[in-house]
């Protein structure tokens, strides 16, 4: 008899044991992983894709990197400014599109002046990458408020035309965030190496599949257009823009339906 009163009695502090575990699990806060290990994580995954030329990889991991960020408002830290240069090293090094890689780097280099990338993942066509972003930034001088691509001031502009000239392909400046609610204006031109009569740009909402299309209006050298406002009421919008000739076949394009341009709305 006092066996099975001790069986019972061991049986039930188990029991107590197990449910009082289950209840702390219910209590602990989803996702309670300081996000910087998790972005530090992610930073070390994307070196590591880029190291085995992973860079579509490593583009999607960068992308899950920022999204966390922007969970917990940590887009504007000065620990960002890696997650920007190794964007820009991702778009060089797995697309060669200089203009976008050079965007991604003065972005880091004007939260950190100092980032530096990877030295087993340089290349000479990085590094000019990089010599630029740092004549675009100081080009502005001091420390000039945010800037996003589509909203370049004129010294920065004019910086960056000198490297535009050169361009080949669909040229574009990347829209990465916008002021959720309002239009998102986006242009492009054609490189030295296209002929181009019209270009149409392709976006969708957020959780949306389907794209809608746009043609684009030719203004002040550049084609022009505006993702509607109420589109932009979510999370983020997809776009990517496409150049046609005069045959109406594709003549080039930044971004695509299954790898669209993303912009994060805030």
């Amino acid at each position: 008899m006092s066996r099975a009163i001790a069986f019972m009695s061991a049986l039930t502090l188990s029991m107590a044991i197990l449910a009082g575990s289950a209840e702390a699990q219910k209590k602990a806060p989803v996702g309670a992983e300081d996000p910087w290990t998790r972005i530090d994580g992610a930073v070390q995954e994307v070196i590591t894709a880029f190291q085995g030329y992973s860079f579509r990889r490593g583009g999607s991991i960068l992308l899950s990197a920022f999204d966390i960020a922007h969970e917990h408002k940590l887009l504007g830290d000065k620990r960002m400014a890696i997650l920007h240069a190794l964007r820009a090293l991702g778009v060089v090094a797995g697309n060669d599109d200089l203009y976008r890689g050079l965007h991604y780097m003065t972005q880091a280099l004007r939260i950190d002046p100092k980032v530096s990338l990877p030295e087993q993942l340089l290349t000479p066509q990085i590094l000019q990458v990089v010599k630029s972003a740092h004549q675009a930034v100081k080009a502005v001088g001091g420390k000039p408020p945010k800037i996003h691509l589509a909203l370049y001031t004129e010294k920065v502009e004019s910086k960056l035309d000198t490297i535009r000239k050169d361009q080949r392909g669909l040229v574009h400046e990347t829209v990465d965030e916008a002021r959720r609610g309002y239009p998102v204006p986006v242009k492009a031109a054609a490189g030295i190496d296209i002929r181009a009569s019209r270009f149409y740009l392709y976006f969708r909402a957020a959780k949306k599949v389907k794209y809608e299309r746009m043609e684009m209006k030719q203004s002040r050298g550049a084609f022009r257009a505006a993702i509607p406002s109420q589109v932009c009421k979510g999370r983020y919008v997809h776009y990517y823009i496409e150049a046609r000739d005069q045959r109406d076949r594709r003549a080039a394009s930044h971004g695509s339906e299954r790898s669209p341009n993303v912009v994060i709305m805030k």
